[in-house]
């Protein structure tokens, strides 16, 4: 399990951009607010949760209703947040 974690930029308790993501039939958007909390449904609010972040909009634009590649995908935007993150700390950090 180990091998698939990721690590979720948080700034001032929320995520540093917005970002889209796809898993399969499902589409996430996350925005990043202050002081609203999670402004999400059921399998976004779950994962943001779990991940620490405190304030966070986001919406499901899916075609689906499973739960599970809601959820996926959610992890996806924050595997996108995370490399997109390192690469603007890589190209500021030069």
């Amino acid at each position: 399990a180990k091998k698939y974690l990721v690590n979720v930029p948080i700034v001032n308790g929320t995520i540093p951009y917005q970002v889209h993501a796809k898993y399969k039939a499902s589409f996430v958007i996350l925005k990043p607010t202050r002081g609203r909390g999670i402004v999400a449904g059921g399998p976004i609010r779950a994962v943001c949760e779990l991940a620490g972040i405190k304030n966070v909009s986001g919406k499901l634009t899916s075609r689906t209703t499973n739960k599970l590649t809601n959820a996926q995908a959610a992890i996806q935007a924050f595997r996108i947040l995370a490399a997109r993150y390192n690469r603007e700390a890589a190209r500021n950090k030069k």
